[in-house]
């Protein structure tokens, strides 16, 4: 038999993402991530989460190289997840086994760990999933 099966008491889940871009060198402890625009937007400032959902990953390319680390923020406070390169331009950092609740109302924004000379700009992308 080709193919996946799926039981059917697996959670399914609907995903989507919320992305932010940096057009300059990542700068230390800075909010500057962007959801359009060019408007850095500052601790609390960020999008609105309109249903409940999860929060289970978080991807980040830059157009340099590292290192570079960028936190995710839940209404204005660190959300407890990050994503960090260490060498090379780009990392992904899963944790489907323990995501972060984040509920309806909810503002999802980035902040700048770590950052540095040669990283010249990038993306960051919260990947988030809710059950179907």
């Amino acid at each position: 038999m080709t193919g996946h099966h799926i039981p059917a008491a697996a959670p399914r889940y609907g995903v989507f993402c919320i992305w932010a871009e940096e057009g300059a060198d990542l700068s230390s402890g800075v909010f500057e991530w962007s959801f359009g625009n060019g408007n850095e937007s500052p601790s609390g400032v960020g999008v609105f989460v309109p249903f409940d959902c999860e929060l289970f990953a978080v991807g980040l390319v830059i157009e340099g190289t590292g290192p570079a680390e960028v936190e995710v923020r839940q209404n204005g406070a660190s959300a407890g997840r990050s994503v960090e390169i260490t060498s090379g331009d780009r990392a992904f950092a899963d944790f489907a086994q323990t995501p972060v609740a984040f509920a309806a109302g909810d503002v999802v924004g980035f902040r700048t760990v770590t950052g540095g000379v040669d990283t010249n700009g990038g993306t960051v992308t919260a990947w988030f999933r809710y059950p179907i």
